[in-house]
């Protein structure tokens, strides 16, 4: 038996001196900004900022890094002060007395945590509580949302320092795991790949002791970080933009309205921009990757009809929207897919890295890189490029704009002459202009994809594969001549997902080793089609009505989108004959009574047609109760509508959706269709409702 800690001054340990210690046991990483900390606390001239402006969502590890900054002043002699957001509130007079013990000794070190519920006082802290600490005082304040623009001007820029908090890398989040006793190396890459590096979920995973990660596991770990991530921000009544920003890569006021047409898109925006865990993007908003992926995995599992309804909703409105744009791919398509390997194929690194043009010295960095890894003769193929056709050449930046890769892309339309010199994509050109289909003009072709990184996930490598279809200049690309190495993982992967044939007899074979040539046929609706297709098989629905995408009449799972607002337009409107008769479900040539009627029975008819199985608790009932109370029945309001069904407002207002997208879907099949489908008349309907 071990002896229980003793407490710093020496005396019995308590349980308050325990949890102490267990918790700097636990405690890893953070380099960086511990020796921020350290600079600020050992700084003797005033030169190294006082007050440092921790930030990040939730389960970042903010608390975690007070603690362990705390523990570390508090050993370097350091009078520490703890201050919680939640402790605090607007009253006058409360932050001054909270920080009042500071004013009292001559080196505090304050810790303020929680500081996002409370920010509505920075400009009384900067105004008056500040400035009246010691000057060797260190302020660090932790809070989820980014510091203010007022900490960047009036002198505090010289102060003060934003401390952003990142994941912790593959390294950190093995010695939390190992802290837990979870060891196991294929459990450990698996928890790590799943919590993508959150130390609030790692430390969830650590504590529970896993010897096997699977759903039972994930399940646990669910409802803990459900609860802290997010908490009563995801209030039920936003639940469809909740899910709808959890899954869409951005999402802005135009992508609201478009994708959820009964909710009011300007309230949904400014609820979402609001949340901690959702990061503004000029006009768009984007959820942070460790809450969305959190509840992305917690939806589907308690609110799958949703995630399929919105999943294909935000899958046709990117196809519909790069279609539009005449693009030959759509990121925020290839955001949806779950396939891993498909996703890696379209650029996984993006926020890492970025895809440039060349610039004048990146010829001599290319060369170096190539000369140092021994590819004298690729570099050799790719100096005709670099000289000849540059806008064939694509490379790859990272954060700190330096070079770290590049591709080379051409097609067979706009062919550079000096393709003919290059002794592999001569060709591979070739090959591809003797397709018997003709479909050549719809072709990229890739010399290369080389990434100087080390890059073990191979995310930036995906990347290097997007630059061939954003280069190209093609608004719809059919086929792929994809370069991959033998020992490529992702690509190989890719090369699977994406049906693509290997073809021996285009390999190319030099000093540097064997490139494979690899074939992607995408078929008429190309890629971007195929990418549409493969969200639809996801999530359970039939994708044969994708048509060729250089046709205009795609065909598609919902109805289209002008019925759908049609039939919403003539339920509002029931009781008005003048909006009815001039409603394109009206017929012509009777005057406004009979083409009020005309209408009102086609929306009867299709009633009857739409929700065929009226048997208690049936999916038809159900859809046809929330059109029934919502728009039949005397004084029809939806608010009252949901609490006669008792239903949710969010779960009136999908199946409301549903329901009028199933009535839509008839109305736009013929007069005729409808008429063998099912009989009814006029009455069915009120007269106004």
């Amino acid at each position: 038996m071990t002896a229980a800690p003793a407490t710093p001054e020496g005396g019995p340990a308590t349980m308050g001196s325990l949890l102490g210690s267990r918790d700097a046991e636990c405690f890893v990483g953070r380099e960086r900004e511990l020796a921020l900390v350290s600079a600020a606390l050992e700084d003797d001239t005033g030169t190294a900022p006082r007050i440092l402006l921790v930030h990040g969502p939730g389960g970042i590890g903010k608390s975690s890094l007070l603690r362990e900054i705390g523990r570390r002043g508090q050993a370097a002699g350091w009078d520490v002060v703890r201050i919680d957001g939640r402790d605090l509130d607007h009253a006058p007079g409360a932050a001054a007395a909270a920080f009042a013990p500071a004013r009292e000794v001559e080196r505090p070190l304050v810790l303020l945590d929680t500081f996002e519920l409370i920010a509505g006082l920075a400009g009384h802290l900067r105004a008056e509580v500040l400035p009246a600490l010691p000057a060797r005082a260190v302020v660090v304040i932790a809070g989820r949302g980014t510091p203010d623009a007022a900490w960047s001007r009036g002198g505090w820029e010289h102060l003060s320092a934003a401390v952003p908090l990142a994941a912790f890398t593959r390294a950190e989040a093995s010695l939390v795991l190992a802290a837990g006793g979870t060891t196991d190396p294929e459990v450990v890459r698996q928890a790590i790949e799943w919590t993508r590096g959150s130390p609030l979920a790692l430390a969830t995973v650590a504590s529970s002791g896993l010897t096997a990660f699977g759903p039972v596991a994930e399940a646990g770990i669910l409802e803990h970080l459900g609860t802290v991530l997010v908490d009563e921000e995801s209030a039920g009544r936003h639940l469809d933009a909740l899910t709808l920003a959890a899954f869409a890569r951005t999402i802005d006021l135009a992508r609201v309205r478009r994708v959820l047409p009964d909710a009011d898109a300007e309230e949904e925006i400014a609820w979402l921009a609001g949340r901690t865990f959702v990061e503004r993007h000029g006009a768009r908003l984007a959820m942070h990757d460790l809450v969305a992926h959190v509840l992305r995995l917690d939806l589907t599992a308690r609110e799958p009809e949703l995630v399929r309804d919105l999943r294909r909703r935000l899958a046709d409105d990117a196809y519909d929207r790069a279609r539009q744009a005449r693009r030959p791919i759509s990121l925020d398509l290839a955001h949806l897919v779950d396939d891993p390997a498909i996703r890696w194929g379209f650029g996984e690194g993006f926020r890492t890295h970025r895809l440039d043009g060349l610039r004048p010295g990146d010829a001599a960095v290319l060369r170096d890189r190539l000369l140092a890894r021994d590819c004298e003769d690729q570099w050799d193929r790719v100096a005709v490029y670099v000289d000849g056709a540059p806008e064939c050449v694509t490379v790859l930046r990272d954060r700190r704009d330096r070079l770290s890769g590049f591709t080379v892309t051409i097609t067979p339309g706009d062919a550079p002459a000096c393709v003919v010199e290059d002794p592999q994509l001569s060709v591979w050109l070739a090959h591809a202009r003797q397709v018997p289909d003709g479909d050549a003009d719809h072709t990229v072709l890739w010399l290369c994809a080389t990434n100087f990184e080390e890059d073990p996930e191979g995310r930036a490598q995906g990347l290097l594969g997007l630059a061939g279809f954003l280069a190209c200049r093609l608004p719809h690309v059919r086929r792929c001549y994809l370069p991959i190495a033998a020992d490529s993982p992702g690509g190989l992967a890719f090369s699977r997902a994406s049906g693509a044939v290997h073809h021996p007899e285009l390999d190319y074979v030099d000093r540097g080793g064997t490139t494979q040539c690899h074939i992607a046929d995408f078929g008429p609706a190309g890629a971007l089609g195929a990418l549409l297709a493969v969200v639809y098989a996801e999530v359970g629905a039939d994708a044969t009505t994708v048509l060729d995408p250089v046709r205009s009449d795609r065909g598609r799972l919902g109805p289209p989108a002008d019925a759908v607002a049609t039939v919403r337009h003539v339920l509002r409107h029931l009781d008005d004959d003048d909006v009815l008769a001039a409603s394109p479900l009206a017929p012509g040539g009777v005057d406004q009574a009979m083409a009020a009627a005309a209408v009102r029975d086609r929306i009867a008819r299709s009633l009857d047609v739409a929700f065929v199985d009226q048997r208690d608790g049936s999916v038809d009932a159900q859809l046809r109760a929330v059109i029934e109370q919502g728009y039949l029945v005397p004084g029809a309001h939806h608010d009252v509508a949901a609490r006669a069904l008792y239903l949710s407002r969010a779960t009136y207002f999908r199946r409301l959706r549903r329901a009028i997208e199933r009535v839509a879907g008839v109305v736009a099949r013929t007069e005729a269709d409808v008429a063998d489908l099912g009989v009814a008349t006029a009455d069915r309907l009120p007269s106004g409702g």
